[in-house]
């Protein structure tokens, strides 16, 4: 059953915006004023930034998709956690002002400065935290090094120990970001197969590994790569050691750092069969362990028919971008209904 009164998707409108009055709740539906009844179920805040206006439009979706998922606990119904979780989401990289290339140099303990952010996210009623990517990496943060060393340009194991301890004492949930489809080519297995070409045991670790072909960076051999960035390299989730390489990250994520769930990278080019063996194993580790699958491209209907088994809800980034962009003309026009002229000519960012 899906819960009663549950939005799918809204915006949030304030006017004029330092005034912390809700004006409106703009959602699938229609408008209405009843955001104290509802605020339980959101599910992720996103603040849009537009030039020249003077309203404040916050957008919001919810764990619409499997909101009904609870589980039994000493013989009563009781919510997961995630069923009414608000997330504050980090790209620590950015966030922290860190290097955009990881040289190998010396640790910096950046972890300070996002420890110091924990209180204001606790003030905005913010009860999760989506953090990432976090592990060490070559650059950006999704071309893996070391998936069990937390990246020296943000800090070191224990910092984000401390970190998730904090989180948790406040009340606030912590999910990483996991980027089980490619490693950059940095990780140990692709330079092991650089170092020892066809005699290497991780040639099988990779899809598209060929010696007869070569590559943009010159390797001597061809492999598969996420989208042609050839700096992501694409891993091969047949393969039965790579699958339990990956779950034994998990495990040590989990024991290690007592995280709370993982934001899947790319799951809409993963196996479903690696995912369904994923959710077990958390759910071992876990019961109430939150996996969220990205899907940005592949087919849809197929992707929600078989990521029941693998998700606790699916992030689909094409249908939120599509409808971000088609949903402006509707709350104009509502918002010219409810609302005066007046407010329109104020907000006058678009014409209709």
């Amino acid at each position: 059953m899906l819960m009663k009164n549950c939005w799918k998707y809204g915006f949030i409108l304030r006017y004029p915006e330092d005034k912390a009055d809700i004006t409106g709740i703009v959602y699938e539906r229609g408008i209405t004023d009843m955001w104290g009844r509802k605020r339980q179920n959101i599910f992720m805040i996103s603040r849009l930034h537009w030039r020249n206006i003077a309203i404040t439009i916050d957008f919001f979706y919810t764990d619409w998709y499997n909101v009904s998922k609870s589980y039994s606990q000493a013989g009563g119904m009781i919510m997961a956690w995630y069923e009414e979780a608000v997330f504050y989401h980090i790209y620590p990289i950015g966030m922290t002002g860190a290097p955009r290339e990881n040289k190998g140099e010396e640790v910096v303990h950046r972890f300070e400065e996002l420890d110091k952010w924990l209180p204001h996210i606790a003030d905005l009623g913010c009860t999760a935290i989506y953090i990432g990517p976090l592990f060490e990496s070559s650059t950006h943060g999704y071309d893996t090094k070391d998936y069990k060393v937390v990246d020296r340009r943000l800090g070191d194991n224990e910092d984000f120990k401390r970190f998730v301890r904090k989180a948790h004492e406040a009340g606030i949930r912590v999910v990483v970001d996991g980027v089980f489809n490619h490693t950059g080519r940095e990780f140990f297995a692709f330079q092991d197969i650089q170092k020892n070409r066809e005699q290497s045991p991780y040639c099988s670790w990779y899809k598209g590994v060929n010696f007869g072909w070569n590559s943009p960076y010159n390797d001597g051999f061809g492999y598969e790569a996420w989208r042609n960035c050839f700096e992501l390299v694409n891993l091969n989730l047949w393969e039965p050691a790579v699958r339990e390489y990956l779950l034994g990250v998990i495990d040590f994520w989990i024991d290690t750092f007592d995280i709370d769930g993982i934001r899947l990278d790319c799951a809409d080019c993963l196996e479903f069969s690696f995912m369904e063996e994923m959710r077990k194993r958390t759910r071992e580790k876990k019961e109430d362990f939150w996996l969220m699958g990205e899907v940005i491209h592949g087919d849809y209907s197929v992707i929600f028919r078989m990521g029941k088994k693998c998700f606790t809800v699916l992030q689909i980034m094409n249908c939120i971008r599509g409808f971000i962009q088609d949903i402006m003309i509707t709350i104009i026009l509502r918002l010219r209904i409810q609302f005066a002229e007046n407010l329109m000519k104020t907000v006058g960012f678009i014409k209709v």
